[in-house]
């Protein structure tokens, strides 16, 4: 039995629904008042999938037959999109969204009276559950599989995973929202480096020799177009209304909580360089410290997913 006076369960159901059902006699994080189970959506027959999977007409069996075996527990089915199952994002944001609820209702407790069963699902969705309950401080479990003889004997079948804490994990005000929104809604774009001699059509200048050596085995010799990151100078020039300390203070503060993070390994073009017989331009990786690159994080995504300035 638990230490509260009843527990939410948020589990993750796919093809296979045992993990479900002996989560759900098991006495560990019970009595269970509410269970949310995340679900995918029926699939179509297709070229890709010639046997499609009712995914969604096996949670709503498993919900009918959860609140006839446990009249006292109320499930509530959370769809996911076609391919959610494959993006961690989707189940974080999801389990985010049913912590904010819980929160909410005139019941709740605590978020650790709120148990997330990371066992079922896809590997993207466990490894969103388990994130989500790093990011929400909620409990975590896994549910151990019964075709095991060592497992078949024990009192419980519920593994708890220990989950550590952010040491700050208050809720985001106004201004860090709009900070985070401005990031989430930028785009760091890097067009392809050119390379060799290029010649100057008007003739009146040296041709122009790039140089491509310093990020040869890197990303950046490719064109990139990365959605959710940008210049911290960019950022802090579309913040000017906040003061410069404050301004640094509040980024700290957001990536200590995991909503961002930071790169100072920023690629650069130089200005060309005039010599003998070519002006030079070299493409480099800028590590003076200056500037960085700022991107949201799926925490960071996770918490604004609503958030509208």
């Amino acid at each position: 039995m638990g230490d509260f006076q009843f527990y939410v369960h948020i589990m993750l159901i796919g093809v296979s629904t045992q993990n479900v059902e002996l989560a759900c006699a098991d006495k560990e994080f019970s009595p269970k008042k509410r269970i949310y189970l995340i679900h995918s959506p029926n699939q179509k027959k297709s070229a890709d999938t010639p046997k499609p999977i009712p995914l969604e007409t096996i949670a709503k069996k498993t919900k009918t037959w959860i609140e006839k075996s446990n009249p006292r527990t109320k499930v509530i089915l959370r769809k996911l999109t076609k391919n959610g199952a494959f993006d961690n994002l989707e189940t974080i944001t999801e389990i985010k969204k049913i912590v904010t609820e819980e929160k909410k209702r005139s019941d709740h407790i605590s978020t650790k009276n709120i148990a997330i069963n990371i066992t079922g699902g896809t590997n993207m969705m466990a490894a969103g559950a388990i994130l989500a309950a790093f990011y929400n401080k909620t409990e975590a479990y896994y549910v151990k599989d019964t075709r095991y003889i060592q497992n078949q004997e024990l009192p419980s079948l519920i593994s708890k995973i220990g989950v550590s804490e952010l040491e700050d994990n208050s809720e985001l005000n106004n201004k860090e929202k709009n900070i985070l929104y401005e990031i989430k809604n930028s785009t760091f774009d890097w067009p392809t480096p050119k390379s060799g001699i290029v010649e100057d059509s008007t003739g009146l200048t040296l041709p122009i020799k790039y140089n491509t050596d310093a990020i040869q085995d890197t990303k950046w010799i490719s064109e990139q177009n990365i959605p959710g990151m940008i210049e911290l100078k960019k950022l802090k020039a579309k913040f000017s209304g906040i003061k410069p300390t404050t301004f640094t203070r509040t980024l700290k503060s957001l990536k200590s909580r995991g909503m961002i993070q930071a790169s100072t390994r920023i690629p650069k073009k130089t200005n060309p360089k005039q010599k003998t017989l070519y002006r030079y331009v070299y493409y480099i990786i800028n590590e003076n410290g200056h500037d960085q690159l700022i991107e949201i994080t799926d925490r960071g995504r996770s918490e604004i997913h609503t958030f509208e300035p």
